[in-house]
């Protein structure tokens, strides 16, 4: 079993934790998503872990761990927004504007070769964020 994560694992579970209790005493929304930020990562981590301790079918694991990345890019986008600004709606269309970004990631690990499935997913990305 390889350890060399566990580092990680403890300096960003501690800001978990952190990012919890103040949560907890503030109730703030951009707290919340710093928080989720901070959890998704964490979960990258324990993605990253698996993966190298599980050689066989690492590959799902490995695409999973990348999408924990660039869902945890839109909390802390999200996070630095204004909460003035802060609307349910909005975050809907950030975290669907990953959904190409995410699919890509799970194509490229999955082996898929079809240029034209990356082409389709990039154009989506495109006008999915030229839109929003």
């Amino acid at each position: 079993m390889k350890l060399s994560l566990l580092p990680d694992f403890l300096a960003i579970g501690g800001l978990v934790v952190i990012f919890m209790s103040l949560l907890r005493r503030t109730h703030q929304t951009r707290m919340r998503y710093w928080f989720v930020g901070w959890a998704l990562i964490l979960a990258h981590i324990v993605f990253e872990f698996l993966a190298i301790n599980i050689q066989l079918g690492s590959d799902p694991i490995y695409a999973a761990s990348t999408a924990m990345l660039l869902l945890a890019s839109v909390a802390f986008i999200w996070a630095a927004q204004g909460s003035q600004l802060a609307s349910s709606r909005d975050l809907g269309r950030m975290t669907l504007a990953e959904a190409p970004n995410v699919a890509f990631v799970f194509c490229l690990y999955g082996g898929i070769e079809a240029t034209s499935v990356y082409a389709g997913l990039i154009a989506a990305g495109a006008l999915w964020s030229a839109w929003s």
